[in-house]
């Protein structure tokens, strides 16, 4: 099983997100968080126009339909699991949540 160890170190630097993805970082502000979100959950996948941050694709390209191939601009792609991208996609939520009611 995947657990949320698998992204971390997960450290905010202002208002940008510094992220561990499978020995690559990635820095990615709010409105990026938001689009990686969004592509992460199947209802939503390649159905989106981004207003705001970096264009994020998802497309599962290998044969056994096992994984998903992350694609982020300017960043180095990645591949998961669909569970390992519903377990993201909390992770995200719940930072993007933390930073804006941080009191």
């Amino acid at each position: 099983g995947c657990t949320e160890a698998k992204f971390k170190p997960v450290k905010w630097h202002g208002e940008t997100l510094e992220i561990a993805i499978n020995e690559h970082s990635y820095n990615l502000n709010c409105s990026d968080m938001e689009n990686l979100s969004v592509q992460l959950h199947p209802a939503s996948r390649g159905a989106v126009y981004y207003k705001h941050g970096k264009q994020v694709v998802v497309k599962i390209i290998d044969y056994e339909y096992e994984r998903l191939t992350v694609f982020i601009e300017d960043c180095p792609s990645f591949q998961i699991t669909e569970d390992e991208a519903a377990i993201l996609d909390d992770l995200i939520l719940s930072l993007i949540a933390e930073k804006e009611y941080r009191v």
